[in-house]
Parts: structure tokens; C-alpha cells; sequence
């Protein structure tokens, strides 16, 4: 989930600086320059704790209590294997139609 939001964060970043770079236009003195790097980084960091709340009330929501909840093991059945029979064979006939039809 946070390789998901690595890239929000940069799109957020990237839009904020073309955002700076569109309406000014111009090279700024160093000082105005910090001015508006800090302002920046306060929006970020207040967009990502909003981020943060609502994805928080997002998995409160679905069901989470604290603790990450497992699965059991996982066990495949017949039914499961004839699944996947069936399936590979709709693929098989489905690439040699696709292949006699060329």
C-alpha cells in the first residue's frame, strides 16, 4: 500500500510544482523561493494526513480492529483442479481457433 501512495505523493508534488511554475513564470529571489518550498511542503504534509485519516476510516469501515486479521491456510479441493482443467482448455481452444482463423 505505501508503493501505491509513493506515486500519489509525487503526482501531488508534481502538480504542486507545475502549479508554482505556471503562475510565476519568472525566477524568484532565493528568500521568496524557500518561502514557497515550506508552504509547499506544509500543504503536502497536511494532504497526506488527510490522506492518512481517510484511508484509515476507509479500512475502519471494512473491518479493521488494530490487528491484521490472516486467512486460513488455504487448501485447493477437486473442484479447484477441475477449475483450472477447464479453464486451461477454453484458453487452448480459444488460441488455436484464434491461430486456424489466421
Amino acid at each position: 500500500m505505501c508503493y501505491r501512495y509513493i506515486y500519489l505523493f509525487v503526482e501531488m508534488i508534481e502538480n504542486m510544482y507545475m502549479g508554482m511554475k505556471s503562475r510565476i513564470g519568472r525566477a524568484l529571489p532565493a528568500q521568496k523561493g524557500q518561502q514557497i518550498v515550506t508552504w509547499s511542503i506544509a500543504s503536502l504534509w497536511q494532504r497526506s494526513y488527510q490522506l492518512n485519516n481517510q484511508v484509515y476510516a476507509a479500512m475502519l469501515s471494512r473491518g479493521y480492529r488494530g490487528e491484521p486479521q490472516e486467512l486460513d491456510e488455504y487448501k485447493t479441493r477437486t473442484l479447484d483442479w477441475v477449475w483450472l482443467f477447464f479453464s486451461l482448455l477454453i484458453l487452448i481452444l480459444l488460441l488455436s481457433v484464434t491461430y486456424a482463423v489466421k
